[in-house]
């Protein structure tokens, strides 16, 4: 079966600890051994998403989406800001920004997810199709 995940994160695996940061590296190999088998990996990025779930697997999607608006990247706002003493340049982490430069396929409300996630899977899954259909 195809896997839709659509995490939002802040973080939190620094407050958890090792452990947690260990399951997530689980989840990402089980996330690459299920795309390794032929299957379908969708992801789609909600606000916020940062930190080792986007930089594990919230980024490895065959087709990666965002909500509109969407905190999206490795560090966030106020840990940047503590440790550089400056704030991003406005906007840099936001999905539509993300989408301009390559790092996710597309934007869209949650209320058009279904039907992309269906266009997209019959195309992913167009070669499992049994012949004449």
């Amino acid at each position: 079966l195809p896997l839709l995940a659509a995490p939002a994160s802040g973080g939190t695996r620094m407050q958890e600890g090792t452990v947690a940061f260990l399951q997530m590296v689980k989840v990402a190999a089980a996330i690459t051994d299920h795309k390794g088998a032929g299957l379908p990996y969708l992801v789609y990025l909600r606000h916020p998403t940062t930190g080792g779930v986007l930089a594990s697997w919230g980024s490895l999607g065959h087709l990666t989406a965002a909500e509109p608006g969407a905190l999206i990247g490795f560090l966030g706002p106020r840990v940047h800001e503590a440790l550089y003493g400056e704030p991003f340049p406005p906007g840099v982490q936001v999905a539509e920004h993300l989408l301009a430069h390559g790092l996710i396929d597309a934007v869209l409300p949650a209320g058009e997810l279904a039907d992309i996630a269906a266009r997209a899977l019959d195309v992913l899954c167009a070669d499992a199709a049994p012949s004449g259909q």
